[in-house]
């Protein structure tokens, strides 16, 4: 985890979208105490990032590299393959892609260069930087994936293994039941390798711009090792080429305590130390009202256990005055 933190400010101190809600009620994120915007790169209009710089905030653009299906439908060879050799079905809005289609992963480098060519931006954070499974639910639909040709002939290679790549059901039976820990490797490698790729490729364009990365909020041995085994989310692997990993402790969709917030982001500091930790934390009313005072506390909790915090998203925050203002306190610190 060796090398310098790149354009990153300490504390961090973001909001997670579109600027515009906020600016027309008449505020910038600076009044809020933000320093920092995470804006999806399909929003990011060179005019939005450019007014944003001019207010004195750093803007990061959040690439959704592994999930869509409009992606997928229109691009068939995304759809991920489950264990019993069929696509997978789309849980209600989510759809992951396979993550070791080479023209895809070239498609998004080239996006992310060309972003860091043309716009004055601090950086990147990569988003659904894993292989699919639908976690946002305090029981998770937690499904093995992908079994398509590309990762059954990937996996051949790395492990070293002759699985039948053209018959997905009887691969995925296989390594399943006999080769598990070397499934876990090649996904955690499929998804490091490419935050690498990601690393090298700003580095190349413009050195000194951070990478992010957001991550799943589990622990090593809950689901039963599902952020490995499943997802391919090493964290200290990630962290070797990340300036920051940012867990999305989305703590009433998973129907959990708002001191959760600060226990797992202790835990994920603890893991990655020295590299930045920067949670998002929710401020959307799901699956029920989230009120001012604990977004508030989830906010300090964030801020006080970490290195920053992530506020998902912007919008919530700007329907509500309470929130506004809850996110400004918790920001200056005087909560």
């Amino acid at each position: 985890m060796k090398g310098p933190l790149r354009d990153l400010p300490r504390p961090m101190l973001a909001l997670f979208g579109a600027p515009g809600a906020l600016w027309k009620l008449g505020k910038s994120p600076k009044d809020l105490g933000a320093n920092s915007m995470v804006i999806s790169h399909k929003v990011a209009r060179p005019e939005v990032v450019e007014r944003c710089v001019r207010e004195g905030l750093k803007v990061y653009l959040d690439f959704a590299c592994f999930a869509g299906k409009e992606r997928a439908k229109k691009h068939p060879d995304l759809w991920p393959i489950g264990a019993d050799g069929r696509r997978m079905e789309p849980d209600e809005w989510y759809l992951g892609l396979c993550p070791t289609k080479r023209w895809w992963r070239e498609h998004l480098l080239e996006r992310m260069t060309e972003s860091a060519r043309k716009l004055p931006i601090s950086g990147v954070w990569l988003d659904f930087i894993r292989f699919p499974t639908r976690w946002e639910l305090p029981n998770p639909r937690i499904k093995q994936a992908c079994f398509c040709k590309s990762c059954l002939g990937l996996f051949r290679e790395f492990a070293g293994i002759d699985v039948p790549v053209d018959e997905p059901a009887k691969a995925a039976r296989e390594i399943l039941s006999r080769h598990l820990r070397k499934w876990a490797e090649f996904k955690v490698w499929v998804v490091t390798s490419f935050v690498e790729q990601v690393r090298r490729a700003l580095d190349e364009v413009r050195p000194g711009l951070a990478l992010g990365c957001f991550t799943v909020p589990w622990r090593l041995r809950e689901f039963g090792g599902a952020i490995l085994k499943v997802l391919g989310q090493d964290f200290r692997e990630m962290a070797r080429f990340a300036d920051a990993l940012s867990p999305m402790v989305y703590h009433r969709m998973l129907g959990r305590p708002v001191d959760w917030v600060g226990e797992y982001t202790a835990y994920m500091k603890g893991k990655v130390r020295p590299r930045m930790v920067v949670p998002i934390v929710q401020a959307v009313d799901h699956p029920a009202k989230l009120t001012a005072r604990e977004l508030g506390r989830a906010i300090s909790l964030a801020v006080r256990n970490g290195d920053g915090a992530i506020i998902f998203t912007l919008e919530a925050v700007a329907k509500s005055r309470e929130k506004i203002e809850a996110t400004r306190r918790a920001f200056l610190g005087v909560l």
